[in-house]
């Protein structure tokens, strides 16, 4: 992807978390994440615009922990799938 295609994909991404931007369904960024269910507090962060970066396709609303620990996976469902079986063993 180019560079200014980036910028344009962060910008937009910005400006709907500032404006409590919808989703393509209508939901709203104050609902449960997508992953773990919690709903943030009025005092919170509201949850973050989750895309595919690639296609810059809108996947859902997330958490920042949530968020955060997919970026750090890579969004690898290879890599989320190795730590699930590591949690499994040790649990």
């Amino acid at each position: 992807m180019q560079s200014l295609e980036k910028k344009r994909l962060a910008q937009n991404k910005y400006q709907r978390k500032l404006a409590g931007a919808k989703n393509p369904s209508g939901e709203d960024n104050r609902g449960p994440c997508e992953i773990c269910r919690r709903v943030p507090g009025a005092d919170q962060q509201a949850n973050s615009y989750d895309h595919d970066h690639v296609t810059g396709e809108f996947r859902g609303w997330l958490c920042h922990g949530c968020n955060a620990g997919l970026g750090h996976f890579r969004d690898s469902v290879q890599s989320l799938q190795s730590a699930i079986d590591y949690l499994s063993k040790r649990s």
